[in-house]
């Protein structure tokens, strides 16, 4: 629903097939808190969202270069120079939402470090046939199980649905924070093997894995002329989602960016400060905050019980509202 908010704030009405799912089911080996919501969340399919993102800027004017990976950014005091295999572009500013997968900000004339994020989790996903949509069973919902957690795994495993053509399959995956960084990462397929079995699912896509960069409130996300947004920024450190995050970074660079050209100052002083003042940092605060709690903590005897008895009080509470 975050990320729907921001999309509305854009004056946009989600274009693509959707889910509306109004349960989430939080396990904890054989436990369940149940969260409802109307609706809870919404699940997209990435790849049809974010065409659908790039045909919405070709009709409000904006040049899309395709094909074309970008190879050197040269910023300089009075610009940047942008090298991509088939094109340079000369530029007041650039905002750098590369993805999980790039590599560490620019460095600003070697004399800053690098920035965006340090704490990078990693996650394994598939799509796999979903036996409960077959059979026309329950209404859509997403399950989270943490009973990873109780075995130091430090993570959790997921089953979304799929909406459109996708709709007898669901998306199931394994979230592991890496807060154990000092130690041997565990290997994350026998999770997903479980969670597949377990569900009666056969995969019908290869298993996919990548990094999930995680946001921290101590992160920088500017140099002089650059802004780094997006998954390259940072992502929601408790469960790695990234899309409503995304967009709500674009926003802010956006108003970054109009400031700066009234004021004819790109240098984005602040601009982290002023990402953790905003509702993304907000909402960003408090996945981090838990994060570092929750799998910070979870190898200590008891935690688990601990952490799922202040859940079930959480959960009570808990009435699902769209961000503002």
């Amino acid at each position: 629903m975050f990320g729907l908010q921001h999309l509305r704030g854009l004056g946009l009405e989600l274009g693509v097939p959707r889910v509306d799912v109004r349960e989430a089911h939080f396990r904890m080996r054989g436990r369940v808190i149940t969260v409802r919501g109307d609706p809870l969340l919404s699940v997209v399919e990435r790849t049809n969202f974010d065409h659908w993102l790039v045909q919405v800027l070709r009709t409000r004017g904006v040049r899309v270069v395709e094909q074309s990976p970008v190879q050197r950014i040269v910023p300089s005091s009075c610009g940047v120079k942008v090298h991509t295999a088939t094109h340079e572009f000369n530029a007041q500013a650039v905002v750098l939402a590369s993805g999980s997968r790039s590599l560490d900000f620019v460095e600003w004339e070697g004399r800053r470090p690098g920035a965006g994020p340090r704490w990078v989790a990693r996650a394994l996903e598939v799509f796999a046939t979903d036996p409960l949509a077959a059979r026309g069973g329950q209404p859509a919902s997403v399950e989270f199980d943490f009973s990873p957690l109780a075995r130091g795994r430090y993570g959790y495993r997921w089953k979304f649905p799929m909406p459109g053509e996708r709709a007898a399959t669901a998306n199931y995956g394994v979230f592991d924070s890496r807060r154990y960084a000092q130690r041997r990462a565990p290997d994350l397929n026998p999770e997903l093997s479980t969670l597949l079995q377990a569900s009666g699912a056969k995969n019908l896509e290869a298993i996919q894995g990548y990094p999930i960069r995680l946001y921290s409130p101590l992160v920088r996300l500017s140099a002089p002329r650059m802004l780094l947004v997006g998954d390259a920024a940072g992502t929601d450190p408790f469960f790695g989602e990234g899309i409503g995050v995304s967009l709500a970074y674009g926003r802010l660079a956006a108003r970054e960016i109009d400031h700066a050209w009234r004021l004819e100052d790109f240098g984005f002083t602040g601009f982290a400060g002023r990402v953790r003042g905003s509702d993304l940092g907000d909402y960003l605060g408090v996945r981090w905050a838990s994060a570092r709690f929750v799998y910070g903590l979870s190898r200590l005897p008891g935690f688990t019980h601990l952490a799922w008895a202040v859940a079930h009080l959480i959960a009570r509470g808990y009435h699902p509202r769209l961000a503002g």
